[in-house]
């Protein structure tokens, strides 16, 4: 998850330095039952990077990884996954 102050641009800036974005898609992920009382949902992003290759890197580099500058970005810790490319689709 990540912060709710979190937009499409503060995950361009997140990843930035492995070539920038080619789409995203945000989503937020509802508890269930009794988890629904205790833990807020957890936003999600879905995204594709300009430069495919870069992706392992990315994932590599920042799972549960503090990003953020304080500033312009809230900072977190984030969970990165690589889908398999038929998971997800941005429709291109």
């Amino acid at each position: 998850g990540f912060p709710a102050s979190w937009s499409e641009k503060s995950l361009k800036f997140v990843f930035a330095s492995f070539g920038g974005l080619s789409s995203v898609a945000l989503e937020e992920e509802q508890s269930i039952g009794l988890a629904a009382e205790v833990a807020p949902a957890v936003r999600l992003a879905y995204v594709k990077l300009r430069n495919e290759p870069a992706m392992e890197k990315a994932v590599s580099n920042l799972h549960q990884t503090k990003v953020g500058d304080g500033d312009l970005v809230e900072e977190c810790v984030v969970s990165c996954r690589r889908l398999h490319p038929q998971a997800w689709s941005d429709g291109t």
